[in-house]
Protein backbone atom coordinates (compact mmCIF):
# COMPACT_ATOMS: atom_id res chain seq x y z
CA UNK A 1 0.00 0.00 0.00
CA UNK A 2 2.95 2.39 0.63
CA UNK A 3 4.68 1.91 -2.61
CA UNK A 4 1.26 3.78 -4.47
CA UNK A 5 1.76 6.93 -2.45
CA UNK A 6 3.38 8.67 -4.92
CA UNK A 7 5.02 11.92 -3.75
CA UNK A 8 5.73 13.43 -7.03
CA UNK A 9 6.93 13.28 -10.41
CA UNK A 10 10.52 14.46 -11.16
CA UNK A 11 10.75 17.18 -13.63
CA UNK A 12 12.37 16.12 -16.90
CA UNK A 13 12.10 12.22 -16.94
CA UNK A 14 9.09 9.79 -16.49
CA UNK A 15 9.85 8.68 -13.32
CA UNK A 16 7.45 8.99 -10.03
CA UNK A 17 9.33 9.26 -6.34
CA UNK A 18 6.91 6.71 -4.53
CA UNK A 19 6.83 7.21 -0.54
CA UNK A 20 8.81 3.30 -0.69
CA UNK A 21 11.96 4.84 -2.32
CA UNK A 22 11.68 7.98 -0.70
CA UNK A 23 12.08 5.95 2.49
CA UNK A 24 15.07 4.06 0.92
CA UNK A 25 17.07 7.04 -0.52
CA UNK A 26 16.67 8.98 2.78
CA UNK A 27 17.75 5.78 4.86
CA UNK A 28 20.83 5.59 2.69
CA UNK A 29 21.45 9.21 3.02
CA UNK A 30 21.28 9.12 6.96
CA UNK A 31 23.02 6.39 6.69
CA UNK A 32 25.98 8.26 4.96
CA UNK A 33 26.00 11.08 6.96
CA UNK A 34 25.99 9.60 10.40
CA UNK A 35 29.24 7.42 9.20
CA UNK A 36 30.57 10.59 8.73
CA UNK A 37 29.86 11.88 11.85
CA UNK A 38 30.80 9.50 13.67
CA UNK A 39 34.28 9.04 11.57
CA UNK A 40 34.51 12.61 12.72
CA UNK A 41 33.99 12.47 15.84
CA UNK A 42 35.76 9.72 16.57
CA UNK A 43 39.23 11.05 15.63
CA UNK A 44 38.63 14.20 17.64
CA UNK A 45 38.20 12.29 20.65
CA UNK A 46 41.28 10.06 19.70
CA UNK A 47 43.45 13.25 19.38
CA UNK A 48 41.63 14.66 22.36
CA UNK A 49 43.27 11.60 24.27
CA UNK A 50 46.56 11.71 21.90
CA UNK A 51 46.84 14.94 23.35
CA UNK A 52 46.43 14.71 27.30
CA UNK A 53 48.31 11.23 27.11
CA UNK A 54 51.05 12.86 26.07
CA UNK A 55 50.39 16.03 28.60
CA UNK A 56 50.26 13.08 31.60
CA UNK A 57 53.76 12.06 30.20
CA UNK A 58 55.81 15.39 29.73
CA UNK A 59 54.40 16.29 33.65
CA UNK A 60 55.53 12.51 34.95
CA UNK A 61 59.11 13.51 33.34
CA UNK A 62 59.16 16.67 35.08
CA UNK A 63 58.56 15.27 38.52
CA UNK A 64 61.34 12.42 37.57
Amino acid sequence: MLEFIVLGQVPGIHFQVTFFWFSIVSLLLLSYAWKKTHKRHSLSQEKQIQRHFDFISLSSLDQA
